[in-house]
């Protein structure tokens, strides 16, 4: 019985981290729709919007947005009561929020390329 009340808090501890992080994540990645890298004209298009690299920075951001609004929506509707279950949710969460890592990373890589002004032909 005192194992399984450790895995559950384990469970919970881990959830409540993973909710966390997924939230760093979303908040990151909805900034930087906001705050267009290259920055905006006067009508409020983006000026790098035909370059390749601003449409990698657009697709990547958003689906590290969505990953980790996925993330926080299913830790919070999600019902709890059976470990196996649980522990499958928990492995599928850590993956999407793996997804939404690199994706941030990638997205913040392409800022940087059109910020620097390197890679003309990206």
């Amino acid at each position: 019985m005192e194992l399984r009340k450790l895995h559950r808090a384990g469970i919970n501890n881990a959830t409540n981290s993973v909710t966390a992080v997924a939230v760093l994540f979303a908040t990151v990645a909805f900034a930087a729709i906001f705050t267009v890298p290259g920055g905006d004209n006067d009508n409020g298009m983006a000026v790098v919007i035909s370059k390749t690299s601003f449409k990698i920075f657009i697709l990547f951001n958003a689906t590290a947005l969505f990953t980790s609004l996925a993330v926080v929506v299913v830790q919070i509707t999600v019902v709890r009561g059976e470990l196996k279950s649980e522990r499958r949710v928990v492995e599928v969460i850590n993956k999407l929020t793996w997804l939404a890592a690199v994706c941030n990373t990638i997205s913040f890589i392409f800022s940087s390329n059109i910020i620097s002004g390197g890679g003309r032909n990206l």
